[in-house]
């Protein structure tokens, strides 16, 4: 390479094209380096992570956080109403899926929380009978079973490990999505986990996306035709 005139470095065409098949191989072998540890991964067995068997600590059952009317839970408020929700067991944070008053309300509505380094996003038209939800977990996150057994009576407790049961394959490096979906008005759980592509809570079909740490959820109101 040699300095011209104008401040610029002139390099011969060989040495030009050398650089350029250095980058391409680069490229190449981190793809295929992405291919090896995919075909390494499949080439495990499979194995089913459960957390059945944890024993609740909790002393006074109707202050159950599910069940039960705790200040420190906001299910209280939503109990018994015509509606779906997503419940964090990182914090206990519920996020309202507005489907309830889809005869009343009209136009679209969009909120954005964040709570601990985990974004929520949710909006829809209540109109419509529709909403959806975004939420994106922070890379650090850890699910605390003792938060949950100290906060849930017995019969709730087994509910919420029922619904995080997963797999993976043997080395993988996974972990348990830490979100499940609520029926305030029958109080029943459903799975959040990857291996779900969507479910039906009573008249609302629930679908599910999921992309590492963000998962995608879109409720429709779809009652059965007479």
């Amino acid at each position: 390479m040699k300095l011209n005139g104008q401040g610029c470095y002139r390099i011969k065409k060989w040495v030009f094209w050398v650089m350029v098949l250095l980058f391409i191989t680069l490229i190449t072998m981190a793809g295929q380096k992405e291919k090896i540890r995919e075909k390494w991964l499949h080439s495990q067995k499979r194995v089913e992570i459960s957390f059945e068997g944890e024993k609740s600590e909790l002393k006074d059952i109707s202050t159950c956080y599910l069940c039960g009317l705790n200040n420190e839970s906001l299910m209280g408020v939503f109990q018994g109403s015509d509606d779906i929700g997503i419940i964090s067991l990182l914090d206990w944070y519920i996020v309202e899926l507005r489907l309830d008053s889809y005869k009343d309300s009209k136009g679209s509505q969009i909120t954005y929380t964040n709570t601990g380094g985990t974004f929520y996003s949710t909006g829809g038209s209540p109109s419509r009978g529709m909403a959806n939800a975004e939420i994106m977990l922070p890379d650090t996150y850890k699910l605390d079973m003792n938060f949950l057994a100290e906060h849930l009576c017995q019969k709730c407790l087994d509910k919420i490990t029922e619904s995080l049961r997963y797999s993976k394959w043997e080395y993988e490096e996974k972990k348990v999505i830490p979100l499940c979906i609520v029926d305030f008005q029958t109080l029943e759980i459903y799975s959040l986990q990857d291996y779900h592509a969507g479910c039906m809570v009573r008249d609302y079909w629930i679908n599910m996306e999921h992309e590492e740490n963000e998962i995608r959820v879109e409720a429709f109101y779809v009652p059965e035709r007479i």
